[in-house]
């Protein structure tokens, strides 16, 4: 505020301007110096609060689908998963397995496809490939696994290449060895 003051009073007088500069200069320097921590510490208890606030909001599941037969105890003991959980900001989306269309790797990281969107997860294609059921999900490509149910057609792409068409119209490169397992798995 004092800054505008100074200035509007330069404007009468611009020769005192550059004789007053360097206090100016450091004047602003401190007063940097002082509200930075200051402010730093005020986005710190807000990130906090958020943090706190993601954390206790509830997942509403209704009672049927957790006691629904289907489902077992843990998914753990198990091994095989039955619906895999997504966090996206507040929300959690639980997406049962049946749903899922195929599996698509970028990095770290998988997108998961449905016929309601797509949906990022934070785990490898290895871990999907050793959980996910399977007489029910393929491998086809070191980026693609595939559920089984929807293929659509496998053609001939290329010299010895192939490709699998899925019902929502997808076409996903199949590699040899991932030719081979859909081969075996579907029984061609």
């Amino acid at each position: 505020m004092w800054f505008l003051f100074f200035y509007i009073t330069q404007l009468i007088n611009p020769d005192e301007l550059w004789t007053q500069l360097p206090f100016q200069l450091i004047a602003g320097i401190l007063c940097f110096l002082i509200l930075f921590p200051w402010y730093e510490k005020q986005w710190q208890k807000s990130r906090e609060r958020v943090d706190k606030v993601e954390e206790s909001e509830t997942i509403n599941i209704s009672t049927e689908e957790l006691s629904s037969p289907n489902l077992p105890e843990s998914q753990e003991e198990s091994g095989v998963l039955q619906r895999i959980s997504i966090k996206d900001g507040s929300r959690i989306h639980l997406i049962p397995v049946e749903e899922l269309h195929y599996i698509e790797a970028c990095g770290d990281y998988v997108t998961l496809f449905t016929s309601s969107g797509q949906y990022v997860k934070e785990q490898t294609m290895k871990y999907f490939e050793s959980h996910l059921p399977e007489k029910e999900f393929i491998r086809i490509h070191r980026s693609h696994i595939i559920a089984a149910g929807q293929i659509l057609r496998i053609e001939l792409f290329g010299k010895e290449s192939y490709q699998v068409r899925l019902k929502n119209g997808i076409s996903l490169r199949a590699s040899n060895g991932g030719y081979k397992l859909l081969k075996q798995r579907l029984g061609l």
